[in-house]
């Protein structure tokens, strides 16, 4: 056999080598296209060049036997039918090309319709809480009026039948006064969270500033506790001075309520960043809290402990304060050992002030 042929040989069976990897790619369009049509159409065509395979082997095998005539002719149908193939997978290729763009376009109209779904229900909600958050500040101021009457009148009785009063009647109007006051602090609770995040002013805080200030206000509850409290170097923050205020005031004041009568409250607050946010830890030796109460604290009136005298919305105000800031409240604790109160502001804004 003359070398002529085996170039000819070598060069049908490299050929045939790629028609059979073709055929195995061929597979893998079948893990990509769903629809049973095109995969129906991808399957044939694999056939196809199954048959274009054996074509190969066969005019190899002719040209080993120097069959010359049959070589051509078998030459002329591989051309023939390899241009036919060709033209098969182009068009193939279209409608499969067609059918992704027809169900792209389709997922799209269905995103855009899932995004306008999602941005109704946002607006719809949106306007609800306005709805909720006005009617608990009407609601609470409306009722500050009456609350008020009774506790005038409370007095007027009192005054006016002083001498008439013995000690059992005293610790009644003790008691009356006690409830009218908690009553009063639950509506002003009420009237705080619903100003929370209206109207307020933005600007770069030096949060060491504002612990200070925080104990400085608790001054006499950290003195009648021997309260000892700590804390690290603060980075300053983006935010509204007056709620990041009450955010520490609350932390704090709840930290120094829920400690046992037998400990000295200690207390220490530390701040640790990265890329994305400033996250700032109040950590206290109180009471601690039932990993089953964690989320409890932080709804209206979530006390969990009515042996402390409290309203039980310093927390949801916290929440809210931290919320509407842009981050997250939790806390981690063991019940007996005292808890840690973390939240989050983010950082972006506070970076672009302090470079600007």
């Amino acid at each position: 056999m003359s070398l002529f042929n085996i170039s000819v040989i070598v060069l049908i069976l490299t050929g045939a080598a790629i028609m059979l990897l073709s055929v195995r790619k061929t597979k893998d369009i079948f893990s990509i296209i769903q629809k049973p049509q095109q995969t129906v159409a991808w399957i044939r065509l694999s056939y196809l060049m199954i048959f274009f395979f054996i074509g190969y082997l066969v005019a190899a095998a002719l040209v080993f036997f120097n069959q010359s005539e049959l070589v051509s002719s078998l030459t002329g149908l591989i051309f023939l039918g390899g241009s036919a193939f060709v033209y098969l997978v182009v068009r193939q290729s279209i409608i499969t090309l067609n059918a992704l763009k027809e169900a792209n376009n389709h997922l799209e109209q269905r995103v855009a319709e899932r995004t306008t779904q999602l941005e109704e229900k946002s607006q719809q909600l949106t306007e609800k809480n306005k709805e909720l958050e006005q009617f608990v500040y009407i609601t609470s101021h409306d009722l500050k009026q009456p609350i008020n009457t009774i506790q005038n009148m409370a007095k007027v009785i009192e005054e006016d039948n002083q001498e008439h009063l013995d000690d059992l009647s005293k610790e009644d109007f003790k008691s009356i006064y006690k409830a009218i006051d908690r009553m009063i602090a639950l509506i002003n609770g009420l009237l705080d969270l619903s100003r929370i995040g209206k109207q307020r002013k933005l600007e770069l805080l030096d949060v060491n500033k504002i612990v200070d200030n925080v104990q400085s206000d608790l001054k006499s509850l950290i003195n009648s506790k021997n309260a000892k409290i700590s804390s690290e170097q603060l980075p300053s923050i983006m935010g509204s001075s007056l709620e990041i205020r009450l955010l520490f005031q609350n932390l704090i004041n709840n930290a120094i309520k829920f400690t046992p009568e037998n400990k000295i409250p200690e207390i220490h607050i530390s701040a640790e960043e990265n890329d994305k946010h400033i996250k700032f830890k109040v950590k206290d030796n109180g009471i601690g809290i039932k990993e089953h109460d964690f989320k409890r604290i932080f709804d209206f009136f979530g006390r969990i402990d009515t042996s402390i005298e409290g309203t039980g919305i310093g927390l949801s105000h916290c929440q809210k304060i931290v919320t509407t800031h842009g981050g997250t409240l939790g806390v981690n604790s063991e019940f007996g050992e005292g808890s840690t109160f973390h939240f989050t502001i983010p950082k972006q804004a506070t970076t672009l002030l302090v470079e600007s």
